[in-house]
């Protein structure tokens, strides 16, 4: 009789950014005048018009105390009026601005009791229609769903009004296109082993329906300087099944989303081939002085082997880069180049691997890391050797004309 007594007792720890945290013990009676009255006592203050929060920004009534699960928080509003970022103040120090891009911008933070850091994704969604936040929320409802090793580890969501705020695992290694950068190429074997990862952790969204629609080098992180572990970021613009939403980065997009196909799975097969290619040689495969020119080298699958690589490197390439056969994630995980075995020292393959570059906490504002507009060409004549720029997946409209009867794709940006 106790223990069916005591099941229907749980604590509970209700929030506010301007006063500390208290616990309220709770059952299945209570009331939210009750929990009024702790924070009369508590608090000293009288809520005009209390509202509670859960921890993903949804409203909790009387009804819904009895299902909260023991040792939530939930939020408080005193005046009626809504939830606001200034909650994500409570729980964390906001170290720096590290990135800002289309979608928002990320914060640094680091959580007050365990130190640990995370990567906070602000998204705003003043003045857009409905369809358009429901694509700028839709990064957090995907990331809820997914569980892998190599795909960003979402910690907390906060749905707001017409605000969404992403707490996320802080990934300290930099991304793949730091990495080339850095190396200017990487050696077959070592591309390899961050390419399975990649297909790994897509093979995973694909069993899920899920397209992730925007794969790149920028989006590929290291978890850490001296590990060679990558995870999957930025699901901004991912769907499930088919979606005809013309977004993507151009380089990386396929030639069957230029056309104006709706995305699937095969689109970013090419994604990853376009990354694998990049990682091999340093550059991107498909180049133009001209968006048009860049076009058109996707849409016939022109592109060049610059140095000596592996024949199975080859045919994967000519696998990859082709429209209607083109092979399948589960295909080049059972590629013969990914079952190649090379064999190195130990030694060797982990200086080979090892990123020195130490994790520097700063309050100076760096510069922006988050993605350029794609009005810039991602081939620069001035950047660094590799000669990848960080481009960013925008709306884009393809408009066929008929030309001497030939269709010749035009690229238009919509503002």
């Amino acid at each position: 009789m106790v223990d069916h007594i005591s099941k229907q007792y749980k604590t509970i720890t209700i929030c506010h950014p301007n006063y500390p945290p208290f616990q309220v013990i709770i059952n299945e009676y209570s009331t939210t005048k009750d929990i009024s009255r702790q924070i009369r006592s508590t608090w000293r203050i009288s809520p005009k018009e209390l509202r509670l929060f859960n921890a993903s920004g949804i409203e909790i009534f009387q009804e819904d105390l009895r299902f909260q699960p023991k040792q939530s928080k939930l939020w408080a509003t005193l005046n009626g009026q809504e939830l606001d970022q200034n909650i994500i103040f409570q729980e964390y120090t906001i170290i720096d601005q590290i990135g800002q891009g289309g979608q928002g911008i990320v914060m640094l933070g680091q959580h007050k009791e365990t130190k640990v850091y995370v990567a906070i994704k602000i998204i705003k969604g003043d003045g857009f229609n409905a369809d358009e936040i429901d694509l700028l929320f839709r990064e957090s409802q995907i990331l809820k769903q997914l569980s892998h090793r190599n795909i960003v580890h979402l910690i907390q969501n906060i749905m707001l009004n017409h605000e969404c705020i992403l707490v996320m695992e802080h990934l300290q290694g930099g991304s793949l296109l730091d990495l080339v950068r850095r190396k200017g190429t990487l050696e077959e074997i070592e591309a390899r082993i961050y390419l399975k990862q990649i297909l790994e952790g897509i093979d995973y969204c694909h069993k899920k329906n899920l397209i992730h629609r925007d794969l790149k080098l920028e989006n590929i992180l290291l978890v850490s300087p001296n590990s060679n572990q990558i995870k999957i970021v930025d699901f901004g613009i991912a769907c499930v099944g088919k979606d005809r939403i013309r977004m993507g980065t151009l380089p990386y997009m396929s030639p069957e989303l230029i056309s104006g196909f709706p995305a699937n799975q095969l689109s970013d097969v090419w994604a990853i081939g376009v990354i694998l290619y990049a990682m091999v040689f340093g550059k991107l495969p498909f180049r133009g002085s001209t968006k048009e020119e860049l076009i058109q080298a996707i849409s016939i699958f022109k592109y060049t082997i610059p140095q000596k690589v592996s024949n199975n490197l080859l045919d994967l390439f000519k696998q990859i880069f082709q429209y209607r056969n083109r092979i399948t994630v589960q295909g080049i995980l059972n590629h013969r180049w990914l079952s190649e075995s090379h064999t190195l020292p130990a030694l060797s393959l982990l200086k080979m691997l090892q990123v020195t570059t130490p994790l520097t906490v700063t309050t100076k504002k760096p510069k922006q890391i988050m993605l350029q507009s794609c009005r810039k060409s991602s081939i620069q004549k001035d950047e660094s050797k590799s000669n990848i720029g960080n481009v960013t997946a925008k709306p884009i409209k393809i408009v066929l004309k008929q030309r001497s009867g030939r269709a010749k794709s035009q690229l238009l940006f919509c503002n």
